[in-house]
């Protein structure tokens, strides 16, 4: 619970601290708009988990519902960082056609998997919301390959998540350290709560990577100014 709560009160601080109280840095307020709406959804996705293992032990009601609202957490997140990411590597209103399109399907697919979600568990569909997921989570990564020039940076901070999600999926995967010390880490520091830390980590580093590339872009059009 508290790999995931804390982590949603940090969020909350980023965007009160860092966006809203940064506002006159973002040079597009579509940019600034996509920052809010991925750190919303971070922090859904955290405070969904939060309340699905706090609450999913109730009774089997609890849990089916418990379970949708954590999965639709990570369809949140996904949706968000797409978002997020999409508009980086486009921003400029040269790109804006390919933009919105490109956005309207990331909108529509994050859309579909967040109405989907309550069929899926309620026919326990856990293979194809694997499937569904893993290939929404590489839409970003295709897109790349027809992203214009000078989105590189934007790129590079986005594939700078994927092994914080990897090693955290491993080591849960693995049960590491309890396969080891079996009852030693039943409370604290257990494969299920390190992966949840390293899922906030990867939040972390999505967002201060897209921080550096707004204060680049703002520098750059400031020094353009002059």
């Amino acid at each position: 619970i508290w790999t995931h709560f804390i982590p949603c009160l940090i969020w909350i601080y980023y965007m009160i601290y860092y966006v809203f109280g940064e506002f006159e840095m973002y040079t597009s307020i579509a940019v600034f708009i996509s920052l809010v709406f991925y750190l919303s959804c971070a922090c859904l996705c955290m405070m969904f988990s939060t309340i699905y293992h706090t609450f999913k032990h109730e009774n089997y009601k609890a849990y089916h519902i418990c379970l949708g609202c954590d999965i639709e957490g990570i369809s949140f997140l996904l949706m968000g960082t797409n978002t997020l990411y999409l508009t980086l590597m486009w921003q400029h209103d040269l790109y804006a056609r390919w933009h919105i399109s490109l956005q309207t399907f990331n909108l529509i697919v994050g859309a579909y998997l967040a109405l989907w979600i309550p069929k899926m568990v309620r026919e326990k569909l856990s293979l194809q919301r694997t499937i569904y997921f893993s290939i929404y989570a590489t839409y970003l990564y295709l897109a790349q390959f027809i992203a214009p020039e000078g989105s590189e940076k934007a790129f590079a901070a986005l594939c700078a998540i994927g092994p914080w999600i990897g090693i955290g999926l491993a080591i849960k995967s693995l049960k590491i350290p309890e396969r080891f010390f079996p009852f030693k880490f039943d409370y604290y520091l257990s494969s299920h709560q390190i992966f949840h830390l390293f899922s906030a980590a990867s939040i972390y580093v999505s967002f201060w990577g897209a921080y550096e590339v707004c204060r680049e872009t703002s520098l750059r059009q400031y020094l353009l100014n002059l």
